[in-house]
């Protein structure tokens, strides 16, 4: 969606206390001018609010509804199928209300009150963010995914979503199939398309294959997140471990430094 850009690699470590790893998370962001996205206008097309019609509206509620969650019940590695489906999971129409409500609960780090922000700026005069000519002031890096004006300053047609939350899109159909007594071990999802305000993300798997892997019984799963224009949006890959009849409960992996 632009010239030049910059692909940014980071790992976050969960270290447990006493030096135990816990967790990894690698991921990467690119980083594209702005200037060269607001020239090329790649997604233009997409900068009207999709118009449901009331079908449409039905589809998406029927499916929220009818949405299975495992729950205390088991999934047995053992009835598990190779070709099997997961979902859907269907998140939107996506909205302000809907990313705000997300943002609360998940912690966001960049978004803090402007009191807040200003005093972080001061400690931390080098880090990101958006400056207001109109208003002489600094405003949080993260707003063009709220205002839509900031967002088409920055080459994007309309406000638009968290990368991380479709991600936990994915997590939800995931940990919705496994059941309680199961274990999400991997994940890895590739942000494709924006997701914008107007859009609905229906979330779907197919059980690629099952093995069992040093005591652990496995389960590979490929997942994505396809739009209502019938794009994939976040294509992902999974493993679950699931308790066996056979093998028992889950074993649950150590840290080994694979990637």
């Amino acid at each position: 969606m632009a010239g030049e850009q910059i692909i940014v690699f980071h790992e976050d470590t969960f270290i447990r206390k006493g030096g135990e790893v816990i967790a990894k998370h690698k991921g990467w962001n690119i980083n594209a001018r702005r200037d060269d996205a607001i020239e090329k206008s790649k997604y233009s097309e997409l900068g009207h609010v999709h118009s449901y019609s009331v079908e449409e509206i039905r589809k998406i509620h029927e499916a929220q509804a009818n949405e299975i969650i495992r729950g205390a019940d088991p999934r047995w590695w053992e009835e598990v199928e190779v070709g099997e489906l997961l979902g859907p999971v269907v998140q939107g129409p996506m909205n302000m209300n809907e990313t705000v409500v997300w943002l609360i609960g998940s912690g966001n780090l960049w978004n803090k009150s402007d009191r807040l922000s200003r005093i972080i700026r001061e400690q931390h005069p080098d880090i990101d963010g958006i400056y207001d000519r109109t208003m002489n002031i600094w405003l949080n890096v993260e707003l063009p995914h709220l205002d839509p004006k900031l967002a088409k300053e920055v080459g994007v047609p309309g406000a638009y979503d968290f990368g991380c939350e479709r991600i936990t899109f994915l997590s939800l159909l995931l940990t919705n199939w496994m059941g309680d007594d199961g274990f999400l071990w991997k994940l890895r999802a590739e942000l494709r398309r924006f997701n914008l305000v107007g859009d609905t993300t229906w979330c779907r798997g197919k059980v690629l294959r099952k093995y069992v892997d040093d005591r652990k019984c496995c389960v590979d799963i490929e997942c994505w997140g396809e739009n209502q224009r019938g794009e994939i949006s976040v294509p992902g890959r999974a493993t679950v471990i699931l308790p066996s009849r056979e093998h028992g409960p889950v074993v649950y992996p150590s840290h080994t430094g694979e990637r």
